[in-house]
């Protein structure tokens, strides 16, 4: 975040997480929020003792995307040591993407579509750098290949020069910018129910048993229409540290960028390197990915080279030079480094100054894992034994056999 300061100029945070889901057919956020509302006497609210949800995912997801704004000029600060700092950006836009989790459970591709709409005008007016702050969670998670593969796309379609995507350390969330949004959102809805049933009918559709399956989805269509609408009514228009929140529903039949996750999740995930030999482009992908990546514990980058044999890189010049310049020098993003004479870690400041720290020094080894990075590719570090083999197979075709197997291949020709 430091180095994303320094260049503010050419690079933009997003904060990013999921908010708890929102019922719909009962209450649609816990009845322990306080209501800020004046009611009369004789016209005081009457809620069912128990907000059980109603199932059958009837529920929004919603997912908000904050881009942090630095406050200018950029004035560096000093720690209890006396050491400099970058300030640290805390609030700015807050854009929220509602979806109904029948219709669109939530996967990383969904994220790609949302980040490819809100940071557009970001790529054109010539911020190349991006790092986003997530929590960590299966959809963000940067062991996932599927994962790695949707961030690769994002970094080739907005032309960035760097993207960057990190996580707090465990149990250490609450400290992401957007964790504080959520609190002054569910307030606004305190008290609100959306109505899972249309008008006429006295039960929502998945209570109604003499219907067809398609008058069922068809009302379901409706209803669920209609949540969404509501729910952009009541925050649209909000502020946040003085910034605005726009939200918007996202239907599933809206075009998207990107459309073919159970292809890749089905090829990448489950399938093999045989599998992946009828796709050529997820497998350039994923090579594309073991060129240019850096993976860290809870921390995934990725940077354009400097190789003329790149189609992408030699195409696409770099537009953050001086960014990018630094980086080169120092080795990629300065990871945390001891100092020798004092028991603390450096800062930023401190580490940008050295040398071609090595990025995997600091690292702990992988229990699970034989070697700690990819000797090959030097800054893929594995997540496991089972990440090694495969990444070596698919990726630099080396087949890792143990004594075990060759002996029992010897057995079977005696």
């Amino acid at each position: 975040m430091e180095f994303m300061m320094q260049f503010h100029q050419n690079s933009v945070a997003v904060s990013c997480d999921t908010m708890n889901k929102i019922h719909i057919g009962t209450l649609a956020v816990s009845q322990y929020h306080q209501l800020q509302k004046v009611f009369p006497v004789k016209d005081m609210p009457n809620y069912p003792d128990h907000d059980f949800p109603l199932g059958n995912g009837y529920k929004v997801t919603p997912v908000g995307y904050m881009k942090l704004e630095p406050k200018t000029p950029i004035e560096l600060c000093k720690d209890v040591d006396g050491r400099h700092h970058y300030p640290f950006p805390r609030s700015g836009p807050l854009f929220m993407r509602n979806m109904i989790q029948k219709e669109m459970p939530l996967n990383i591709q969904r994220h790609a579509n949302n980040l490819m709409e809100i940071l557009g005008d970001e790529s054109s007016q010539g911020k190349s750098i991006v790092v986003l702050l997530t929590d960590g969670g299966p959809d963000w998670n940067s062991k996932s290949w599927t994962v790695l593969l949707y961030l690769q796309r994002l970094f080739r379609e907005l032309n960035l020069d760097l993207l960057c995507c990190t996580t707090y350390a465990p149990g250490q969330s609450a400290f992401n910018p957007i964790e504080h949004a959520w609190a002054p959102l569910s307030r606004k809805l305190s008290g609100v129910t959306l109505s899972a049933t249309l008008e006429g009918d006295d039960k929502p559709p998945c209570k109604q048993t003499d219907i067809s399956e398609d008058l069922k989805q068809q009302k379901e269509k409706k209803i669920f229409r209609r949540s969404l609408n509501e729910l952009d009514v009541f925050w649209n228009g909000m502020t946040f540290n003085g910034f605005p929140v726009t939200s918007r529903g996202v239907s599933p039949h809206e075009k998207q960028h990107f459309s073919d996750y159970e292809d890749i999740h089905t090829v990448v995930a489950k399938g093999g390197k045989r599998k992946l030999k009828d796709y050529p482009n997820i497998l350039e992908e994923l090579k594309f990915i073991a060129s240019h990546c850096d993976r860290q514990p809870g921390e995934f980058t990725i940077m354009k080279c400097e190789s003329e044999d790149c189609s992408h890189c030699s195409t696409y010049s770099v537009r953050a030079t001086e960014a990018m310049d630094k980086l080169r020098r120092i080795g990629g993003l300065p990871t945390p480094h001891r100092a020798v004479e004092q028991e603390r870690f450096l800062t930023y400041l401190q580490a940008s100054e050295v040398e071609s720290v090595p990025p995997v020094s600091c690292h702990r080894k992988s229990p699970s894992a034989s070697e700690t990075a990819c000797k090959i590719c030097k800054s893929y570090i594995y997540s496991s034994a089972i990440d090694e083999s495969r990444h070596n197979a698919i990726i630099h075709e080396i087949r890792k056999t143990t004594e075990g197997r060759s002996k029992t291949k010897r057995l079977r020709r005696c």
